[in-house]
């Protein structure tokens, strides 16, 4: 039956949006992943529909052959009878296994008429990546990329391809762009380091569709369940109910242009210490709990090697109905989200101790839906655009 195969790839899908290393209950945390699940649930019921109906018709035809299959039996006397004896052997050799071939590829599914198509296969590949079957995911991506250079029409950005064959799927997204601090000194010495301000003309000012293309074409197809640090590892935690996925300056021209513009607004700091542009969707019920940014450990993000973080920009990618703001219990601020502003601050005092008033929190989403993009930025190569104060009350 035709509906056979497809209910079951819709079903692997529906696994893909579920995620099987996550558990059902954290699907509050994204409303993009609620209506991707009611999509896939509607999908999967329309199947079901169109199998039973199929199914009915292929039972009335199994019934109709026992019956006569029954009928031939019962009108046999004699086996030694030659014309019975070919009757019963016909219907032994050919009859039966003809229906058992109706049940085998009519009623629970017969083989695809067609090849998967590049978007099916990266589906496949992204269930497989849910899984944790990494070396599987791999090939998976591989044939999808291979199908979508000769298809007329993928139904997949080959930069989506790309991205999941590059993961590395044992690090926790906090990868830094590093060069050396000699880079910075050369360019000293050479006169080309100049301070920026923020009097220069800034990049152009990036448009709400491009916020909406940041969120939903670049972040969705990558997106997961958000992590904490917990003792320097990350971690699934119910004090951070929310999606997330990085996106690095090089995926687009739409993060290099938010790079551009949180050098502008943070007076030049270098980009050599920016982390991975990490975008954040929250549900319903969405919410993270008081914390820092900046970490209190001897050696902050000691697997990234570019000291602690020393500021933080937050920008709003949608406006929330009701809720979703972000406050600063410390300072008795909040802030909340409205589409196409963004929030600058500095979690470290510029003798590199940690500001304790940067706390804040996530207020829970009450209606709609929150999407933000947030730029960490550390403090090694910012030692001419920030100078160290001896000084520790500042």
């Amino acid at each position: 039956m035709v509906a056979a195969y497809p209910l079951k790839l819709m079903i692997l899908m529906l696994y893909q949006v579920l995620g099987q290393h996550q558990k059902p209950s954290e699907f509050y945390s994204s409303v993009m992943n609620m209506e991707l699940l009611l999509g896939s649930e509607l999908a999967i019921l329309d199947r079901l529909d169109l199998f039973i109906r199929e199914s009915a018709e292929k039972i009335k035809l199994l019934k109709r052959e026992r019956d006569r299959l029954r009928d031939d039996v019962r009108g046999v006397d004699h086996v030694s009878n030659p014309i019975s004896a070919f009757l019963m052997t016909k219907r032994l050799l050919v009859d039966y296994r003809d229906i058992d071939a109706l049940i085998r590829d009519d009623v629970y599914g017969r083989k695809l008429v067609r090849e998967l198509n590049s978007e099916e296969c990266y589906r496949v590949g992204v269930a497989m990546v849910r899984g944790e079957y990494f070396s599987n995911a791999n090939q998976w991506f591989l044939e999808a990329l291979n199908r979508w250079k000769v298809e007329d029409d993928p139904g997949v950005n080959q930069l989506w391809i790309n991205q999941m064959l590059k993961q590395d799927p044992t690090h926790a997204g906090g990868l830094v762009k590093k060069k050396t601090i000699e880079d910075d000194q050369k360019k000293l010495r050479s006169g080309s380091t100049s301070r920026t301000t923020l009097s220069r003309r800034l990049p152009p000012r990036p448009r709400f569709g491009n916020f909406l293309y940041l969120s939903h074409r670049l972040a969705k197809p990558r997106i997961s369940r958000a992590t904490v640090r917990d003792d320097g590892e990350h971690r699934v935690s119910n004090a951070r109910t929310s999606q997330s996925a990085w996106l690095d300056a090089g995926d687009d021209r739409v993060v290099t242009t938010l790079d551009r513009r949180v050098g502008d607004m943070t007076g030049g700091l270098r980009q050599q210490s920016y982390e991975m542009l990490q975008v954040n969707n929250y549900g319903v019920g969405g919410h993270y709990v008081a914390h820092y940014d900046w970490a209190m450990e001897a050696v902050p993000y000691a697997g990234l090697g570019v000291g602690n973080r020393i500021a933080t920009v937050m920008f709003y990618l949608s406006d929330v109905e009701v809720g979703g703001a972000t406050v600063f219990p410390q300072l008795g601020l909040s802030v909340f989200p409205r589409k196409g502003s963004a929030i600058l601050w500095y979690n470290l005092y510029r003798n590199g101790k940690g500001d304790r008033r940067t706390l804040h929190a996530a207020c829970p989403v009450l209606s709609g839906s929150k999407w933000v993009a947030n730029q960490w930025i550390h403090e090694y190569h910012q030692e001419f655009v920030r100078p160290c104060e001896l000084d520790p009350e500042k």
